[in-house]
């Protein structure tokens, strides 16, 4: 029988993994939980923050396309940091998602009701999206 717990060994692993990331413990707090011997089980399935980042890795391989970036802005007189993502990694993050495919929609529908009138439901049913697809389907886009 499979694990139901992959990839994770134990249902206590995957709980304690859970509570580390809804709890936003910090790596070093992982690292030491480890260290000071807090772990109960034997062979743990992680011992690290490094190992439990692997294993979150396993769980979902496009998390890369999620991370964080900083940057810093400077203007003349000081210097703030931000944090930003990668819109098209964000992009491909959405797109790539199963769970998601029956609502993607990749062209235009004009919708009506039972008279004939015309319905505006959501952007794909609306004239600028008729529009968009009408300029840009007459022209050779390379991305």
């Amino acid at each position: 029988m499979n694990n139901p717990w992959e990839p994770f060994q134990t249902l206590h692993d995957f709980k304690l993994a859970r509570w580390f990331i809804q709890s936003k413990v910090p790596r070093s707090r992982i690292d030491e939980y480890f260290a000071t011997g807090l772990s109960t089980s034997r062979l743990p399935s992680f011992s690290s923050a490094y190992k439990l980042e692997q294993c979150l890795n396993v769980v979902d391989p496009f998390r890369e396309f999620l991370q964080w970036n900083e940057g810093t802005v400077h203007d003349g007189e000081q210097s703030s940091i931000f944090f930003y993502r990668d819109i098209i990694g964000c992009i491909q993050y959405l797109l790539a998602q199963v769970a998601y495919k029956e609502d993607m929609v990749y062209a235009p529908i004009r919708e009506t009701d039972s008279q004939g009138d015309r319905l505006y439901s959501e952007m794909h049913t609306a004239d600028w999206w008729w529009e968009m697809q009408v300029n840009y389907s007459s022209h050779d886009l390379i991305l």
